[in-house]
């Protein structure tokens, strides 16, 4: 919306400065929204592949930690118990 207003305030401007010309201004605005429109498609698309590759990555991180401690507690000779949580999250109790 801000980047809407800001396009016709200009040409707004141009129109009543009498350097408006119809034919050339659309052209350039139509040249940039094209040069600018795969740009933000990369961008967003990067962005929906990038988060949830991080938190895929970070889950299995933190599952790889919990069964290492779980497998430490093990090799000490004590007990272990793993409980997953109704969030998912994994917790391990040594006793």
């Amino acid at each position: 919306m801000i980047v809407h207003n800001a396009l016709y305030y200009r040409e707004f401007c141009l129109f009543f400065s009498d350097d408006y010309h119809p034919e050339s201004n659309g052209n350039m605005r139509s040249n940039w929204l094209r040069m600018l429109f795969p740009f933000i498609l990369t961008v967003i698309i990067l962005i929906s592949i990038a988060i949830p590759g991080y938190q895929i990555v970070q889950g299995e991180k933190d599952q790889q930690d919990k069964l290492q401690e779980f497998e430490s507690c093990l090799d000490t000779g004590n007990s272990a118990t793993m409980e997953i949580a109704q969030n998912g999250e994994t917790s391990v109790t040594c006793q």
